[in-house]
């Protein structure tokens, strides 16, 4: 893989968590890419290992231990190449991984979740008016508004708006 492919592959795992839900209970873009760091299914670097397979790992940096935005990256960083392929592929792996959450990729993972989370904020502001029968509903997301009288009309309605909120997740 090249340096480029590594931060194709970042974006795309750390996006398909974001989409389902992994990072829910984040609340700022630091928090993010702080737990992005150690998720082993984005980096590695929790465990020290994003393949588990000393062979996957081998094949995997076989490429970008040559790709010079890579090496540049490194020495930018102050690592040395040669001391970190002495601790073997998966360390390498990890180290692009990590290097890769960085820059741009950081900044198109946070704006895909900050993009998500604006959604989910827009679709589910509900309002209940009145303490009583009927009840005004309203979410906010393309003027959508429902007057009802009923418990069972109540409860289509935040059906209704979920479909809303699922589709606007889902897209």
């Amino acid at each position: 893989m090249t340096f480029q492919d590594y931060v194709s592959e970042v974006i795309k795992d750390a996006c398909e968590a974001i989409d389902n839900g992994y990072y829910d209970y984040v609340n700022d873009a630091d928090d993010l890419t702080d737990e992005m760091w150690c998720d082993d299914s984005i980096t590695g670097n929790g465990s020290g290992s994003y393949t588990f397979s000393t062979w996957k790992a081998q094949q995997n940096v076989s490429d970008v231990i040559w790709d010079e935005e890579f090496i540049d990256e490194l020495s930018y960083m102050g690592i040395d190449l040669g001391s970190l392929m002495k601790d073997g592929a998966e360390a390498v792996d990890v180290t692009a991984r990590c290097i890769a959450l960085t820059g741009e990729a950081a900044q198109s993972i946070v704006d895909h979740f900050n993009i998500r989370k604006d959604r989910a904020n827009h679709v589910w502001r509900i309002s209940l008016i009145g303490g009583a029968y009927p009840y005004l509903i309203t979410a906010t997301y393309e003027g959508y508004s429902r007057e009802v009288e009923t418990a069972y009309e109540y409860a289509a309605c935040l059906d209704e708006v979920y479909d809303i909120y699922t589709s606007l997740i889902n897209q």
